[in-house]
């Protein structure tokens, strides 16, 4: 799972990254299509397509874990990694909501939609507690 939530977050990042260039390839070419460096660009920025100032859309992916086992997997990138030697790589933290351990208190926070799901999610098997839950947020 690490490796596709990273996976998933390096190809958006790289959306972003492609288009940012295309956009300045557009905005970098003259009336005829001919391109063109704009003053107050240096070389290597002309030749990337990606400015100095140009900055990417922090992207964060969420994993719903509805198992009834506590989660296992790692939740760092690190995690998969050989740690037999000393390696230095971006630490990627998964951020993993375990619905079934989570406490009512934060289940509450969330939109009403989600908190439902979260709800009945977890207490699917205690009627009691999804019976109580149903009749204190009952809609009419």
């Amino acid at each position: 799972m690490t490796l596709r939530v990273l996976e998933g977050e390096v190809l958006d990042y790289l959306r972003q990254y492609s288009d940012i260039r295309m956009k300045h390839r557009r905005e970098w070419k003259d009336e005829n299509g001919k391109s063109h460096k704009p003053k107050g660009i240096d070389f290597y920025e002309y030749k990337e397509g990606f400015l100095w100032t140009d900055r990417l859309i922090p992207v964060t992916t969420i994993v719903l874990y509805w198992g009834r086992v506590p989660w296992r997997g790692p939740r760092h990138f690190k995690g998969i990694l050989d740690d037999s030697e000393d390696v230095r790589t971006i630490d990627l933290e998964m951020v993993v909501l375990d619905v079934c351990r989570m406490s009512d208190e934060e289940i509450k926070t969330w939109d009403m939609d989600l908190r439902t799901v979260f709800w009945f999610t977890k207490y699917a098997q205690d009627m009691d507690k999804l019976l109580c839950y149903m009749k204190e947020n009952k809609t009419m």
